[in-house]
């Protein structure tokens, strides 16, 4: 006995010298999504490091440049793992955005994921976007596969479901705004789930999606609602088992309920108070040029999705078309939000020199007076 304690203390001895010799190193142990939860998020969205602006610099040296003007955060591509070694270093934050129902190859992929219109008909792709339903199970099934090869096989911090919703482009001023979807598997599983039957004398699919938005509206919404946020769920899940220190987020639709007659439940197909129990982050996305709103819209929609939730709201603002003066007041009117940081789409519209130089001031006025009425 008195020589396994020798032992255990002679054990002891090495463990906590090498401690030691760790903590005077430098090294952290924290995993990197352990800091302060009260620290702000200033991340950078499709940010691209080789940039002229970036040219003779190795990513360390970036990373570094990017810190010390107070962005902490970025999202790019998971495999690049020198960068994410680099972020970490610097106690920075990696992201990854996962696309769920968007993308013309998965009508090819999977012919039945093209969603069906109230009119019996294919939707149709609108410019660049191509909705997918949301109820195909090996679609389901792959996008959650995805998510959890990717935390498992990846140091990421955090990741942001998008087009996570039923078909709408909807970053427009005036969206086209189509009830979707009526294919024969939708309507299956909304029978199954709600006890609802379909009357048989009602053949072709336009006949019954008329008698469900005249006679069920309601239940059809919500059904809709459920089946988004059971896949948020299902998410919320894997990551649980798997890396539970990882943050959940969504990039949302930036609608009120009162915003074209509740699109955003009976179009969209998003919760926002349902969303809430499983989603860490919410991310509307405050386009305000492409939408036609005021740079007010950005806060009002920040605010109102931070009260409906209670869980931290990070905006993610656009650069296209927008001018250094301009972007220098949207950063304002975040600040003087409730928004826990800022995301910035992206670097490729406003030059890294200009747009880091109007992030760093930002940060670092914390004594500034925002105005939110304009």
């Amino acid at each position: 006995m008195e020589k396994k304690e020798k032992n255990l203390k002679h054990q002891l001895i090495i463990i906590f010298t090498m401690l030691l010799i760790c903590i005077l190193s430098g090294v952290d142990f924290s995993p990197a999504a352990e800091r302060d939860s009260n620290q702000k998020i200033n991340a950078i969205y499709g940010f691209n490091w080789k940039d002229k602006y970036f040219e003779g610099k190795d990513i360390n040296q970036i990373v570094q440049e990017l810190k010390g003007r107070g962005v902490n955060a970025l999202f790019g591509d998971y495999r690049n793992k020198e960068m994410i070694k680099a972020l970490h270093k610097n106690n920075m934050y990696f992201f990854v955005e996962i696309s769920i129902f968007v993308g013309k190859n998965y009508w090819e992929k999977y012919p039945e994921s093209r969603p069906i219109n109230a009119k019996g008909e294919k939707i149709s792709k609108i410019k660049w976007y191509a909705g997918l339903c949301p109820n195909q199970e090996d679609l389901r099934k792959e996008k959650v596969a995805k998510i959890k090869q990717l935390i498992t096989d990846y140091e990421v911090d955090g990741i942001w479901l998008d087009f996570i919703r039923y078909p709408c482009h909807w970053e427009v001023p005036e969206p086209v705004l189509e009830q979707t979807c009526f294919c024969d598997e939708c309507l299956m599983i909304f029978q199954k789930e709600t006890k609802i039957s379909i009357p048989q004398n009602l053949k072709t699919t336009k006949n019954k999606a008329e008698w469900l938005l005249k006679e069920h509206e309601k239940d059809w919404t919500e059904w809709k609602c459920r089946r988004i946020t059971s896949l948020v769920k299902d998410v919320r899940k894997i990551i649980k088992q798997n890396k539970p220190e990882v943050i959940l987020a969504m990039f949302t639709v930036p609608w009120k309920t009162g915003d074209h007659n509740n699109a955003i439940k009976k179009i969209i197909g998003q919760d926002y108070s349902a969303l809430a129990e499983y989603v860490d982050i919410f991310s509307p996305m405050v386009y305000h040029k492409m939408c036609s709103r005021s740079k007010k819209w950005i806060a009002d929609i920040t605010d109102y999705v931070a009260q409906l939730t209670g869980k931290d709201v990070l905006p993610i603002i656009q650069t296209r078309d927008i001018a250094e003066q301009e972007f220098s007041k949207m950063l304002d009117t975040v600040t003087g939000s409730k928004a826990k940081g800022v995301i910035i789409f992206n670097s490729r519209h406003l030059l890294p020199e200009e747009m880091l130089s109007i992030l760093e001031k930002d940060v670092n006025n914390e004594n500034k007076t925002y105005d939110n009425q304009k």
